[in-house]
């Protein structure tokens, strides 16, 4: 009895015999386009996209109601380079990672069940996260593993299924993409990084002039010896304080000097190349003045206790 089922491919390319060039092209391989997946990221796990084909099955007279399921079993056919021959072996495989759908669902161990009644079936293919994370073309075939009583499938004899493939080739190409969210927060860092960049190199130096001078001199009561190029100021006070790192980021570097003598807090900020500025004056005497000049002593006098410090500046 000649029972026969034929598979068709529905929404793939048209079956041409060559392409613009005039090469040859297999007539059985259909191209089911670009397949997007992404790999895991906090928050946003992986997610492939999902391949839909239309196959249409038809059974002759004879075989209609006296096959029972007929079962394929989902393949990736690789053509390896044999390291002793350099000749190029084919290789059929079951896929890891690839998931096979029937109208939907997914078929257990990628086995394709074909029952009497199917006239047609959406057949998807996904990724699972076990795929390689590469761009890569993979090319799926069907193997016949229960023929459920045929005598032949399309122009391949099945009578003796053993080892049998159906001439159809799948071709899919998966793209390995970013993690949307990955990306979103790629972005929003490389935003972060060059507004900061801008704002250190263009923006900073603009709100703050810095010491041109290079040493700041306090003698009171022990002399110190303060380094203040390219800070914006120096603020002296009786008690300890710090800058932390972005503050002294976005506004400029600032040289604390600690003594008993400042009971209260002054600033000393740039001027020009060669003096500085000291404010406020309150409770202390400043001689000859609040200016600071390069190579001159300025003498301070702290009006409640009296005592005397110099400052200098090199």
């Amino acid at each position: 009895m000649n029972k026969l089922l034929v598979p068709i491919l529905m929404l793939s390319l048209a079956f041409a015999a060559c392409d613009r060039e005039g090469r040859t092209i297999n007539p059985d391989k259909h191209t089911w386009g670009a397949l997007k997946a992404f790999s895991d990221f906090p928050l946003k796990p992986y997610v492939s996209d999902t391949l839909y084909k239309t196959l249409r099955f038809e059974l002759n007279r004879n075989a209609k109601g006296a096959v029972s399921n007929v079962e394929f079993q989902l393949v990736e056919r690789i053509v390896k380079r044999n390291e002793k021959t350099f000749a190029r072996d084919t290789v059929y495989s079951i896929p890891k990672g690839v998931v096979l759908l029937k109208n939907g669902k997914p078929c257990e161990n990628n086995i394709l069940i074909i029952t009497p009644h199917d006239e047609s079936a959406r057949i998807g293919i996904a990724f699972t996260n076990a795929v390689a994370k590469e761009n890569f073309t993979h090319t799926f075939m069907l193997k016949v593993v229960n023929n459920g009583g045929l005598d032949r499938i399309g122009n391949i004899d099945v009578s003796s299924a053993a080892n049998l493939y159906l001439a159809d080739e799948w071709e899919v190409i998966k793209q390995e993409i970013w993690n949307p969210l990955a990306k979103i927060l790629f972005w929003v860092v490389v935003v972060i990084i060059a507004f900061l960049v801008v704002w250190r190199i263009f923006i900073r130096p603009r709100l703050n002039d810095t010491f041109a001078v290079t040493t700041l001199y306090i003698f009171y009561p022990q002399m110190q010896r303060v380094g203040i190029k390219g800070f914006i100021k120096v603020v002296c006070s009786n008690k300890k304080q710090s800058q932390s790192f972005i503050n002294k980021f976005f506004i400029g570097k600032i040289a604390f000097v600690q003594s008993e003598f400042w009971e209260q807090d002054i600033e000393i900020v740039p001027k020009d190349k060669k003096s500085v500025r000291i404010r406020p004056q309150r409770q202390y005497t400043v001689l000859p003045g609040a200016m600071v000049v390069k190579g001159a002593d300025t003498e301070i006098t702290n009006n409640n206790t009296k005592k005397i410090t110099k400052l200098k500046i090199e």
